[in-house]
Formats: C-alpha cells, sequence, structure tokens
C-alpha cells in the first residue's frame, strides 16, 4: 500500500460525508476550547457522530481550541526567510501522500495533516526523491538560501534519508545541511531561526513559523487531495464565534 492511502478513504471521505466530519471538528474544538480532554472528547465526538478510527484520526489531527488557534495564527509568517529549519518527517511524509494522490487533510490552522503513520520506523517510497526535488524547486523560487533538516534519530532508517537529502541538496544547487538529532520537538520550538512544520505543538510555541507543506502542494502538486474539514459554510450559525481562520 502506498504511502498515507486506505482501501476505506474514499467512503470515509466522500463528499456527502464532508459536512458530518465538519461538523465533528467544530463540535471537538468547541470542547477543547471548553477544556475538555481531546481524549474524552474525541470519544464523546466520535461516538455522537458514529466516525470510524480514521475518520476520528482526521477529526482530532485538524481541529484545536480557540485559544490553541490564536497562538498558531499570531506566530504564523506569509513570506519565508532566508534561513529555514525544516521538521523532516513531518513534512516529507505529507509531500509524499500528495504525491501519491493519499489524503490531506485542511485543519483550523490552515494546514495539512497526513493519515500516514511511520511507527517507529521510515522507508523510502518511489516519490521521496520526486518531494525533496520538488522542496528544493520551491525554496529557490522563494529565495531561501539555507535550510536545516532535523530528523528524529530514533526512527529507523534515519540514516538512509539523511543521504537522500544531501544527494539531493547538491544535486539541486542546494545549501541544506541535514542532523539526526533525539530531541527534534524541543530544538524546533527553541530554533531562533523560521521554522516550517504542520506539527501543532510545535507551532503554537515558535517565535515563527511558515505554512510550507500547504503552499507547496498547492503551487507544485496541484492535483494532490485535499479535503478542507474546517470549512464550516454549511453552519452559519456558528460562523461568528469561529471567525479567526475566515
Amino acid at each position: 500500500m502506498a504511502r498515507g492511502i486506505s482501501e476505506q478513504d474514499q467512503n470515509n471521505f466522500a463528499s456527502p460525508i464532508l459536512p458530518i466530519l465538519q461538523k465533528a471538528l467544530l463540535d471537538l474544538s468547541w470542547l477543547l476550547s471548553e477544556s475538555y480532554s481531546e481524549r474524552a472528547a474525541l470519544q464523546l465526538v466520535g461516538d455522537r457522530y458514529q466516525l470510524t478510527r480514521r475518520q476520528r484520526m482526521a477529526v482530532m489531527r485538524c481541529s484545536c481550541s480557540d485559544a490553541d488557534l490564536e497562538r498558531r495564527q499570531k506566530h504564523e509568517s506569509a513570506q519565508l526567510e532566508k534561513f529555514l529549519v525544516l521538521d523532516g518527517f513531518n513534512l516529507l511524509i505529507s509531500l509524499e501522500v500528495a504525491l501519491v494522490g493519499g489524503i490531506l487533510l485542511k485543519g483550523r490552522d490552515h494546514c495539512l495533516r497526513d493519515l500516514a503513520g511511520i511507527h517507529g520506523s521510515y522507508r523510502q517510497v518511489p516519490q521521496t526523491r520526486q518531494a525533496l526535488i520538488l522542496l528544493a524547486e520551491f525554496l529557490s523560487e522563494e529565495k531561501v538560501e539555507n535550510c536545516l533538516f532535523y530528523f528524529d534519530r530514533r526512527i529507523s532508517n534515519s540514516g538512509r534519508i539523511k543521504k537522500l537529502v544531501e544527494q539531493v541538496s547538491a544535486q539541486e544547487g542546494q545549501s541544506w545541511s541535514v542532523e539526526l538529532v533525539d530531541n527534534c520537538d524541543k530544538l524546533l520550538i527553541n530554533s531562533k531561526q523560521m521554522v516550517a512544520t504542520s506539527d501543532g505543538q510545535i507551532i503554537g510555541q515558535v517565535p515563527k513559523w511558515y505554512n510550507l507543506a500547504y503552499r507547496l502542494v498547492k503551487r507544485k502538486i496541484p492535483k494532490a487531495w485535499i479535503v478542507d474539514l474546517a470549512n464550516f459554510q454549511s453552519f452559519p450559525e456558528r460562523q461568528l464565534s469561529y471567525n479567526l481562520y475566515g
């Protein structure tokens, strides 16, 4: 099975189902804003709407409290800087999913979330090199001069992806450096430079971040399967209560 693809996704995320998932995300975000625990809130919402395991995962990854959303938006940058720090696996897997036609979910913060799981082991796929080449093209177009990739050392085969990133960097004339680290999230959060990730825990704490996966996919992979779970136009009675994301 290709990266991030499930045989049931066409049913789980079919157009007639989307209003239900959007309503579930709205309810879950409200419960999180009211300080319910994520686990309890997801159980409540998932049972109410009779969501499948994969639908629950999607709703969970795309939701957040109003306070979290405000923090994320406060530090988001609309423009890249000359130096960028990248959450390696987080970005690369989303691009691989986009290239293979897997589902990408647009959340409240406009970040893309995939449903792929590497479970401690990363395996390169045929789309891996292509994803890195598209990344190089995008960063060149945006005049980014230097990039630092962090990859979690504890994920098996991280050494192999490090070598591939370095190969593509040389091939595409990029100034990329790659580090295998044990505390990727902490390093990203404490970075003084702009960070590229869609990890909600990180973008809510960094001084500045860029929504790289979303912008790159929209420009370079226009046929990607993106499902917007945060489109609440069907629920005008709640629109004013959730106006931070438009």
